[in-house]
């Protein structure tokens, strides 16, 4: 039996005697009017009885639950009933461009991330980097990456970068 919040309430029902008060918004019919359940209390007593011993779940990697997860193709494992899932098709640089804001508040510090980005699957075509005037304006982040970098002095506070990091892909995400 996969878990669900039905099984649960069954085992629960079954094994305590305790018959579960339904949210009001999971059981409706079409007319979206509050399901009564049939009283199972006797059959599901009975199972709990005959299942009291052992485990009645059994797990299969043929079922998994998903419940409310977003996820991209390649995170499936190799079950086939899925519960739950949205699935999301991976960022095509071919057809979408999207660029990494960092967020820099000295210098270098965003030099790790840079330079593990290669290794990486990543959807970037390019980066900028937000910077304060204070920093010097003799960066080498190009040695690190193949993904083009542009270095940007901001103009007003940190938190402000969203808002005026020069992008002109249609797409962009922000780091710090």
């Amino acid at each position: 039996i996969p878990y669900d919040y039905r099984m649960s309430q069954m085992w629960v029902e079954g094994t305590l005697g305790i018959v579960p008060q339904l949210a009001p918004k999971i059981m409706l019919n079409e007319e979206g009017e509050n399901i009564t359940l049939s009283d199972n209390k006797a059959m599901f007593s009975k199972w709990g009885n005959r299942w009291a011993d052992e485990e009645p779940y059994r797990f299969t990697k043929a079922i998994h639950n998903y419940a409310a997860t977003n996820l991209i193709p390649r995170h499936l494992g190799p079950e086939y009933v899925i519960h739950g899932a949205k699935l999301y098709s991976p960022w095509d640089p071919a057809r979408t461009q999207i660029t990494l804001v960092i967020m820099e508040w000295f210098f270098d510090r965003s030099l790790n991330l840079i330079k593990q980005l290669d290794s990486k699957d990543h959807p970037f075509s390019k980066i900028i980097i937000m910077t304060p005037p204070s920093v010097p304006d003799d960066h080498d982040y190009e040695e690190y990456t193949s993904v083009p970098v542009t270095v940007q002095f901001r103009d007003s506070a940190d938190y402000m970068d969203i808002c005026t990091a020069h992008v002109d892909t249609e797409w962009f995400m922000i780091t710090n």
